[in-house]
């Protein structure tokens, strides 16, 4: 983690194409890296990071933020199968993401004429997390237009405007954000049905015995051989 890091602050004032956060991934992080992180980590007295439920259903922890002409984030994200909400979103930005454990699919969509109807609900980035902004009646038709399965190793990248929906199809899959600088958007939500779950509408910060038994799962599944099963 601590290579990952250092980098980014010695590029904390350049723009960064796409292929080079994807190259960061793949040569500053490994598995048994972050599993050691893990394990200093949850050997303090204290876990000195933010730690959220997210509305879509999956664990975020905020690893890093790298400040400078052009900030970046470093996230770790912690996926349970059955627990996610499949929601199509987009992003205040971009972002480079590896695979560390398990594998998920990620569906690309377009807006289009004849694809199905999803009501749009947008959310506005605060702090650390990001909460709903307003709820529209308004209805758009999206289209699938790519699928890709994604496993352990593997590095992807998503721009911001990109409208995807990711599951996960392990029993755990954990990955690995690099974010890079945000735009300054809202954040759009299409699901199948309008919503009226106000828990599902807004992340939720993390207790601290929360975390640590959460970050304790990771580092237990990032040292097994296969959690597909």
């Amino acid at each position: 983690m601590k290579r990952l890091i250092d980098i980014l602050i010695k590029k904390n004032n350049v723009v960064l194409k796409q292929q080079e956060l994807v190259d960061m991934l793949t040569r500053y992080t490994s598995p048994i890296e972050i599993k050691e992180y893990l394990g200093h980590l949850l050997s303090k007295g204290e876990l000195n990071l933010s730690g959220y439920e997210h509305q879509l259903g999956f664990y975020k922890f905020i690893i890093a933020d790298v400040g400078g002409m052009y900030p970046r984030r470093v996230r770790l994200h912690f996926w349970k199968r059955g627990q996610i909400e499949k929601d199509i979103h987009d992003h205040i930005a971009s972002f480079a993401s590896i695979i560390l454990q398990g594998t998920l699919t990620s569906t690309k969509f377009s807006i289009g004429d004849f694809g199905n109807e999803y009501y749009r609900q947008d959310f506005v980035a605060v702090g650390d997390s990001c909460e709903p902004s307003t709820e529209s009646a308004q209805t758009i038709k999206l289209i699938p237009k790519s699928k890709s399965t994604i496993k352990a190793g593997d590095v992807y990248y998503l721009n911001f405007n990109e409208l995807h929906c990711a599951v996960p199809l392990s029993i755990c899959t954990i990955s690995l954000i690099l974010q890079d600088s945000p735009v300054d958007r809202n954040i759009h939500v299409y699901r199948a049905r309008q919503s009226t779950n106000e828990v599902i509408n807004s992340s939720r910060t993390l207790y601290f015995d929360e975390k640590r038994r959460i970050l304790e799962e990771m580092r237990f599944q990032l040292g097994e051989n296969n959690v597909d099963e």
